[in-house]
């Protein structure tokens, strides 16, 4: 089988499961659950293991699997000076562009609401899992088949597409800096870079303006 297809079709199995199995698995749990306050330990939880925790383990087993196989890169999860650098110059950058992009566009305005330490607690994983997803496997394999900028695009998009929460103007937004995210992966050669600016931006934009 061509190696390229098979990558592709590993890739189109994660898809799926960003946008229907993990829906599927996180409705199940909720329903198992019960209804509970957003807030405190069932904010936490939520974030620890329903989100993206589903797709996460799928991504991150494909990751393994096509690393042993001499497919993919697996040498992305180095805690490197650099990465700490470009993570927090990709975070501040990233908070300066979403303040100035939701001043203009008129989508409320400053109003410091302090930390929620369950909140950035749970953000801590769910952040990684993101990461682990777009910034990671999904770029890693995309890159292999169709180049860097190609598969950080497509990437981008789909991540942007995955916070349908909010108008498709701040998906846009949130598409391009993933786009920025996924270059300084790239010249770190680090998967943390993107979690620091990832949580830079959330744990910022949470706090002075209230989305999270």
């Amino acid at each position: 089988m061509n190696r390229k297809f098979l990558i592709l079709a590993v890739v189109a199995f994660v898809y799926v499961c960003a946008f229907w199995l993990a829906d599927v698995v996180r409705i199940a749990a909720q329903t198992a659950i019960g209804p509970k306050p957003y807030e405190g330990l069932w904010l936490f939880l939520p974030h620890l293991l329903l989100y993206t925790t589903f797709t996460a383990a799928v991504a991150g087993g494909c990751w393994f699997a096509l690393v042993k196989t001499g497919d993919v890169p697996g040498d992305w999860f180095r805690p490197t000076r650099a990465a700490a650098l470009w993570g927090v110059i990709g975070g501040v950058l990233s908070t300066a562009a979403c303040m100035a992009f939701l001043h203009f566009a008129g989508m409320g305005a400053p109003a410091w609401n302090g930390f929620n330490g369950w909140e950035i607690a749970g953000n801590t994983f769910s952040n990684f899992y993101e990461e682990l997803i777009y910034r990671g496997f999904l770029l890693a394999a995309l890159t292999v088949v169709i180049g860097f900028w190609p598969a950080a695009i497509v990437t981008s998009i789909t991540f942007g597409l995955t916070h349908d929460q909010y108008p498709y103007a701040l998906q846009g937004l949130i598409a391009v800096t993933s786009v920025g995210w996924c270059w300084i992966v790239r010249r770190s050669k680090s998967l943390w870079a993107a979690w620091i600016a990832h949580m830079i931006l959330d744990v910022a934009i949470s706090a002075a303006w209230g989305l999270g």
